[in-house]
């Protein structure tokens, strides 16, 4: 890889860009907030890449790709110098997932054999070519560090000219009737034995997940820009993957690392937008106000601070923002920020296993939820509730938790919302909480021709 990239300016917006790099294996990490709300999120938030045409590739089939997992993730240097001078976030390297059963490669629990998707626990690919947004700045660049970079560049120049022009007719995408797979009554007698384990004190909190689905045809970009319109969050992804595409609109920051600093995001704790202004201060006063989600976010919160002293210098990890509330296009959270010094020898197999899968999205105690859950939901969760992000060249990572996610597998379209059950939990309302994450999904399908799920008429 050249020392120096070749770098263009360009003045086309990244949404007009997509449609053209269509069957190139494109990978969009989209901070399309900063489209929306310029100063929202703070600067760590402020950049976006849509990388194409990878050189290499990583996929770990099924928990039998353990071993390769391990020394992909073993390899990567967390606390290289920059490659560049340039300030780029993204200096080339790897993009991808891990589905949420990737914990196997960490055999954390027991592996259902029923309990798998239909495609990898993971995929990484190696982008040595991109477009490269800084929201602050407002600047869009063409960047390549390939040997054949002007190549690729001049082979560029009509679709960045036909997408300057955002002409054409928008192929279409159809999504069929959204099919739920839990009752109501299904629902009520997992969350019965919830309550009754925390009551036993077998744990303090367990997230549990409800799964959605829908036939679908077309082209599958119309829907993430729909939904990028639509949700409007931080941690935005597209992955297409041709039979594999992943639209996230994730609000939740997993990690990210930087030289040898790492910091972690929990969110807990959801309210609704209101309809009024007024009704939408009165939920964020009670969100900020409710004991029960500011409880669960410190248990996580400390958690995830337990987890980061697995592979940080003692005594540097300290939590930054215990409570701060983030106003979403559908509903309000509350998150917190922990932050550690890594160690030395430190890699990014030992960052994923000390904190891999997220415990926000698993309850307290870890291990002993995820058993449970596993029982519960008795379904693979795919990439929802895993992660997405990059592994760049200069050593900084940066991963969101798939949440407010769909995956479409060949002509099937698949998504998930849940929540943490605690002691003081009742059902109605953490069944209401599972359908208000679910509204700004539902909203986007629609335009595209899906029923939302009339629960009469379920899998």
């Amino acid at each position: 890889m050249p020392l120096f990239p070749l770098i263009k300016k360009i003045n086309v917006p990244l949404k007009n860009l997509l449609p053209h790099l269509q069957n190139r294996n494109c990978f969009w990490l989209d901070s399309a907030c900063f489209d929306f709300q310029p100063v929202a999120f703070d600067e760590q938030h402020g950049f976006s890449i849509l990388a194409f045409d990878p050189t290499d590739e990583k996929i770990f089939p099924d928990p039998t790709s353990a071993e390769a997992f391990c020394r992909f993730f073993a390899s990567a240097n967390l606390q290289r110098g920059p490659v560049t001078d340039i300030s780029l976030r993204f200096t080339g390297g790897w993009l991808g997932f891990l589905a949420y059963e990737a914990y196997q490669f960490n055999k954390l629990i027991p592996f259902g054999p029923s309990h798998h998707k239909q495609y990898p626990l993971a995929i990484f690919k190696y982008y040595d070519t991109f477009f490269y947004k800084d929201h602050r700045s407002d600047k869009t660049l063409f960047v390549s560090f390939s040997p054949m970079a002007q190549k690729k560049w001049a082979g560029l120049q009509r679709q960045i000219n036909q997408a300057a022009r955002s002409s054409g007719r928008i192929p279409t995408f159809v999504a069929g009737e959204v099919l739920a797979g839990t009752t109501r009554s299904e629902y009520q007698a997992a969350f019965d034995s919830i309550r009754r384990a925390l009551s036993q004190g077998d744990y303090y909190e367990l997230n549990y997940t409800l799964e959605f689905s829908s036939p679908c045809q077309g082209l599958s970009w119309p829907l993430y820009l729909a939904l990028r319109e639509k949700m409007k969050a931080p941690m935005m992804a597209y992955i297409d993957f041709s039979d594999l595409v992943i639209c996230s609109a994730s609000p939740e920051r997993f990690f990210r690392t930087c030289g040898d600093v790492i910091s972690a995001f929990p969110v807990k704790g959801t309210s609704p937008r209101g309809q009024t202004q007024e009704e939408d201060r009165q939920n964020l006063l009670r969100l900020e106000n409710s004991e029960k989600d500011r409880a669960e976010l410190l248990m996580i919160t400390d958690l995830l601070r337990n987890d980061l002293g697995r592979v940080c210098r003692v005594g540097s990890v300290r939590v930054e923002t215990l409570v701060q509330l983030q106003t979403f296009s559908h509903y309000h959270h509350l998150v917190s920020e922990i932050s550690g010094t890594l160690l030395p020898e430190s890699s990014l197999l030992d960052v994923f296993s000390a904190l891999f899968p997220c415990g926000s999205i698993t309850g307290a105690p870890k291990i002993k939820v995820m058993q449970h859950t596993d029982t519960l939901e008795g379904r693979a969760r795919g990439v929802y509730t895993g992660a997405i992000g990059m592994i760049s060249n200069n050593g900084d990572t940066d991963f969101n938790i798939p949440i407010r996610t769909i995956v479409r597998n060949k002509n099937e379209i698949h998504f998930a919302t849940g929540g943490g059950i605690v002691a003081d939990s009742a059902c109605d309302s953490e069944y209401q909480e599972c359908l208000t994450k679910a509204s700004g999904l539902l909203e986007t399908l629609a335009v595209f021709g899906s029923t939302a799920p009339a629960f009469a008429h379920q899998k």
